[in-house]
């Protein structure tokens, strides 16, 4: 499914040094969970972060900074923040 990012999820990947290309792959490859609201919360686990590895290569996910904390929060189709987890995401 292809994402809209919203003005505001743009603007906090810049404040947060999250590449757009990053969000493209967390959302493409992420796992989902319900978030308050109707949301989701896309995050990468384990297994997903091994997957992203082994298609583009370690070296290439540190340039995109892409970390295991990262997530994205979306609703209907759109992008509406990005940001680094301090808590856990339950419902994995």
């Amino acid at each position: 499914m292809d994402y809209l990012v919203t003005r505001h999820a743009r603007s906090r990947c810049t404040q947060r040094g999250i590449p757009q290309r990053g969000v493209e792959l967390l959302v493409a490859f992420g796992r989902e969970a319900k978030a308050v609201g109707g949301a989701q919360i896309i995050v990468l686990g384990r297994k997903e972060r091994l997957e992203l590895e082994s298609e583009f290569g370690h070296p290439a996910l540190a340039r995109l900074r892409i970390e295991s904390d990262t997530f994205a929060v979306t609703k209907d189709g759109c992008v509406l923040t990005v940001g680094h987890r301090l808590k856990p995401v339950k419902e994995l």
